[in-house]
């Protein structure tokens, strides 16, 4: 598991054995996620067919909220006490086939401008999540997940 975050930068910690690969993310508390944008990341990493598990509890306003699976692909985020900071784990099968990975989800894009991230573009991010998990890219997977955090208020 990823260490806490502090300072509002997150950390990441990969692991895994000879069939399965992980990967944790941790997020400093103050960091807030958009509950659409978390549902379809989640969504994402859940319906892909070499993710093998996912899990997190992320901060979404002022609720915590886990994900609760529902069948192949419906998410819900459930209320949860936990308070520390928002942690998103994957577990992603090691030697996945090509079938398992080509999907047609767009690949995981940084789309800044002068206002912040172009928000059809930041939803692509965050619905590539499970081929970026797939292909064990996780510094794409880091940037969907980061897609999914409310821009910080201007000025």
């Amino acid at each position: 598991k990823p260490p806490p975050a502090r300072g509002g930068a997150g950390s990441r910690v990969v692991g895994g054995d000879d069939f399965f690969e992980t990967a944790g993310f941790a997020f400093h508390r103050d960091e807030v996620f958009v509950r659409p944008r978390v549902l379809a990341l989640f969504e994402s990493l859940h319906s892909h067919p070499s993710v093998v598990r996912c899990k997190g509890v992320v901060r979404v306003g002022k609720e915590w909220v886990a994900p609760a699976f529902e069948g192949e692909e419906r998410v819900a985020l459930e209320p949860v006490a936990y308070r520390r900071d928002s942690r998103i784990e994957v577990i992603v099968k090691r030697n996945a086939s090509a079938a398992d990975v080509d999907d047609d989800a767009p690949a995981p894009t940084d789309a800044p401008n002068e206002a912040g991230p172009v928000w059809d573009e930041v939803d692509a991010s965050v619905r590539s999540a499970g081929r970026a998990a797939a292909t064990r890219d996780w510094d794409a997977l880091e940037r969907a997940i980061k897609a999914a955090v409310k821009p910080p208020r201007a000025g």
